[in-house]
């Protein structure tokens, strides 16, 4: 379903999810038919962000290596919560890996290369198998 292009939207932080409320929007039942729609906005459109900041769609597929050259896996998803942000990371294995997506474990992290080099603490890769 075609809803046209919005350009006015104001955003507000939900419990468990971003809530977008579009402000140019004339009636209500053209707001009600994007209640629960997914909100895509082409790449080109995207703010950019300061160094060290990253898009959660930019992190998701990469290849997730300790600094020592082993390879734990690929990032499927990017979990919000109190704190910093989880890498959920699926091993070869097929379990899922959280990684805390904090400076002093991700000591690498290049998008463009589709690569995240990790240093984390001992017991960390163990612990967080699902």
């Amino acid at each position: 379903m075609q809803f046209g292009l919005f350009t006015e939207f104001e955003w507000m932080a939900g419990h468990s999810a971003q809530e977008a409320f579009c402000t140019s929007l004339a009636q209500v039942d053209e707001a009600e038919r994007l209640v629960r729609k997914e909100l895509r906005i082409p790449t080109e459109a995207l703010a950019s962000l300061d160094e060290g900041v990253y898009y959660r769609h930019d992190l998701v597929g990469c290849q997730v290596t300790t600094i020592g050259g082993t390879t734990v896996g690929v990032v499927r998803r990017v979990e919000a919560g109190p704190g910093p942000s989880r890498l959920v990371v699926r091993s070869a294995e097929g379990d899922d890996i959280e990684v805390p997506f904090a400076a002093d474990i991700c000591v690498r992290v290049d998008p463009p290369a589709r690569s995240i080099v990790i240093d984390p603490p001992e017991g960390l890769l163990d612990l967080n198998r699902k």
